[in-house]
């Protein structure tokens, strides 16, 4: 155990000791404080200007877009506009292009369609020259060959443009309905006709109409269709 005397000394050094530490806490606290004061004196203007730096470069900042969205929209209009050029050229040459093309197509119809007329023109005058031959004849039946059916439309068809062999690919026709399509070609009246099918009138009529249904057309037009079948002309392209 100590002495008390040794016990005073004791606690006379922890306070000595004690009242040191908290004089050095107080020294850096204080110490701490005046650092702070400085700092901020010296900080303080650097914060200014460098939110006044700040100020300024956000005001360029926008300024900068403003600029840059107007230069950005001039070089869209430009090229939006040359585009726009461009597409217009290349759509009046292609309009050009298309009317030239249109226009020989055109032309080449109308000479085609020329040559045909003229084609049937002189096709419709032998044909002609050829019917009025066999109605003149004394003989029509004989110039016809008309006993004799196959020699008759092998004579038909080197007369009239190989008539027969068209006529059947049109459409179903008997030999009877074959050889009244001749007659009718031919131009011939009821009378003669119902002379040589040795038919009655009624009756020639009759099948008259149903060779036209056969055809897709009338009684009335009959003949002319017969005529254009026999020299490749359809009376619309006429």
């Amino acid at each position: 155990m100590p002495s008390a005397t040794d016990q005073d000394k004791y606690n006379m050094l922890y306070i000595l000791t004690y009242d040191d530490n908290q004089i050095r806490q107080e020294e850096k606290m204080q110490l701490h404080e005046e650092r702070d004061d400085i700092d901020k004196e010296i900080l303080d203007p650097l914060h200014i200007q460098l939110a006044q730096a700040i100020d300024v470069l956000t005001q360029d900042s926008n300024k900068k877009p403003h600029y840059i969205n107007i230069g950005l929209l001039l070089l869209s209009l430009c090229i939006v506009g040359g585009i726009t050029w461009i597409a217009a050229v290349r759509i009046k040459r292609h309009r050009k292009h298309l009317y030239a093309e249109t226009e020989r197509e055109r032309q080449k119809q109308l000479r085609l369609q020329q040559q045909q007329r003229q084609l049937y023109a002189e096709h419709l005058a032998v044909f002609e020259q050829n019917s009025e031959a066999i109605r003149c004849s004394e003989h029509i039946q004989a110039a016809l060959c008309w006993k004799d059916f196959d020699q008759m439309c092998r004579y038909i068809n080197d007369a009239f443009f190989m008539f027969v062999t068209k006529l059947t690919a049109a459409g179903k026709f008997n030999e009877y309905e074959v050889r009244l399509c001749v007659l009718v070609l031919l131009d011939l009246d009821y009378e003669t006709i119902s002379h040589i099918l040795k038919r009655a009138q009624n009756g020639i009529g009759k099948a008259k109409y149903r060779v036209a249904q056969k055809l897709g057309t009338t009684t009335g037009n009959l003949r002319q269709v017969l005529i254009n079948l026999a020299i490749d002309a359809p009376t619309k392209d006429l």
